[in-house]
């Protein structure tokens, strides 16, 4: 009972106005956890369109931190409380630690409110460092609410040009015409700089390449597949595992409906592991010389490197030949026959 009469005497003690003694300033900090709950709850009010409600949640952050920060303004210019959240937007905006999107959500609200000259003013201070593709698009609907057309196209085919970018092309080509841009069409093939910094990072781990190709298949993304294959054929030569790269840029080949360049990869893979089963399967799912049209050899020359049947069995026989348990490998035989 000993822990109950000294909680009572600090009570009565509180009670009479006696002093207690003062917390220990080494001792632990309040637990974050109930700030983080706040946020979170915030977070998934506003996802439900409660926005009062989240408002109300995520004033209760104390201290702030920069996503709270950031979700309170958001809150607020929902809430019909623009002032507030303009006013402290345009505060933090002054610092070198204001993070991109606080400065991005003070150029929007800046131009709803028809601040134009502040709005280009707050967004371009986002690009002092680097090329931020949403800012940029900001920037483009600021000079077109502005009714410069050609400052908007200047911004455009920095969006375009923009070798992040490059991947994103047919979602970034999609938006320029919706807001009434026709910019004309990038290069085809990826920038030589992002192309050698993908096959960079490739030759760091090696073992990513199955991955990202799959990725790139799965994903369906063509200006992926381009870059993710260009960047494979880059590194080539000086990668460890040469035979799992033939593989993935021969699948990425069919993914680009290119058979004559999966063949070169598959013939290449297979003169260094004629075993290699994968490279034997896919060599026989390449459309046969056979199978060409008549009047392909006039559209495509090298036509002629397609397999012919006969080859395509001969490859999958010598690997059954070394694993005749495969199943795969008598499966893709008996389609061949089948065909």
């Amino acid at each position: 009972m000993g822990w109950w009469n000294r909680l009572k005497g600090r009570m009565t003690g509180r009670a009479a106005g006696v002093a207690l003694p003062a917390a220990d300033a080494s001792a632990a900090p309040a637990d974050p956890r109930p700030c983080q709950r706040c946020e979170r709850q915030a977070r998934t009010l506003l996802a439900d369109g409660q926005v009062k409600e989240a408002l109300e949640f995520a004033q209760r952050q104390a201290p702030p931190t920069s996503s709270s920060r950031m979700l309170l303004n958001v809150c607020r210019s929902l809430a019909g409380r623009r002032v507030d959240a303009h006013l402290d937007l345009l505060d933090w905006s002054k610092h070198s630690c204001c993070p991109m999107d606080a400065r991005l959500l003070l150029g929007l609200l800046q131009l709803d409110e028809g601040d134009r000259a502040g709005a280009v003013h707050s967004l371009n201070r986002n690009l002092v460092q680097i090329d931020d593709p949403r800012t940029i698009q900001a920037l483009i609907l600021v000079h077109l609410e502005r009714g410069d057309e050609a400052a908007a196209r200047r911004w455009a085919q920095r969006l375009r040009g923009h070798a992040v970018n490059w991947t994103d092309r047919p979602m970034v080509s999609a938006w320029l015409a919706a807001v009434g841009l026709d910019v004309a069409e990038s290069a085809v093939e990826p920038p030589d700089a992002l192309v050698e910094q993908l096959a960079l990072e490739l030759l760091a781990c090696e073992s990513a390449i199955s991955s990202l190709e799959a990725a790139a298949r799965y994903d369906r993304s063509r200006p992926r597949a381009i870059l993710l294959l260009a960047a494979l054929e880059s590194a080539f030569d000086r990668l460890e595992s040469p035979v799992a790269a033939c593989e993935a840029m021969a699948r990425l080949a069919l993914t680009l409906d290119d058979p004559v360049r999966a063949r070169r990869w598959i013939d290449a893979g297979l003169s260094l592991n004629p075993l290699c089963a994968p490279l034997a399967i896919l060599l026989s799912q390449l459309p046969s010389a056979e199978e060409a049209p008549a009047n392909e050899p006039q559209r495509r020359p090298d036509i002629h490197i397609l397999p012919r049947r006969r080859e395509q069995i001969e490859a999958l026989d010598l690997v059954i030949r070394a694993h005749p348990d495969w199943t795969d490998l008598r499966l893709a035989r008996r389609r061949l026959e089948a065909a």
